[in-house]
């Protein structure tokens, strides 16, 4: 509670500075560090307030953008399960077009990391970093080895070999 407190508290004062309406460097600081850092149960109220703030303020497009970092958190999970499974379809496609417009949709709902990903990932595949693995078929099977037999010549008594000696010939 303390953290939310002092976190919308610091956002207060760096909107007071300035005209209203003007995205001053103070307000844009505060404006990512919300967008980026703040995480958590309690991330979409915060958002939601800060969003408020900003809105008083004249900053309505920040404002819009920190409500909908709001609602992409705020999300059932069901919903981000489904995120979930889209993330990785795209990431393991090779299609860049496709992986662009994936990173747009998350782009647009504030999700600006995997966004950052997915655009890397067309690009390297644009640029032929990123090739998909061609599967070989794997070689046939060698064919199963004869069975051992003894040897064809008995052991000289001259070798003096012991029993184990002669079943390990015999194994080969």
């Amino acid at each position: 509670m303390f953290v939310e407190a002092g976190f919308i508290l610091s956002i207060l004062l760096a909107l007071r500075r300035g005209k209203s309406g003007k995205l001053t460097p103070e307000r844009e600081t505060a404006y990512l560090e919300a967008m980026q850092n703040c995480r958590g149960p309690s991330a979409p109220k915060v958002l939601r307030t800060t969003a408020d703030v900003f809105q008083k303020y004249g900053c309505a497009l920040q404002a819009t953008m920190l409500r909908r970092r709001a609602d992409f958190l705020d999300a059932p999970e069901s919903v981000q399960k489904q995120r979930r499974e889209l993330i990785k379809r795209a990431m393991a496609s090779f299609k860049p077009d496709g992986i662009e417009e994936v990173a747009a949709i998350f782009e647009y709902q504030t999700a600006s990391g995997v966004a950052r990903d997915l655009k890397a990932r067309a690009a390297g595949i644009r640029a032929g970093e990123i090739k998909p693995d061609v599967v070989t078929p794997a070689p046939a099977a060698p064919a199963p080895a004869p069975a051992a037999t003894a040897p064809a010549t008995p052991i000289a008594s001259t070798e003096k070999a012991d029993l184990g000696q002669q079943e390990e010939r015999a194994a080969e």
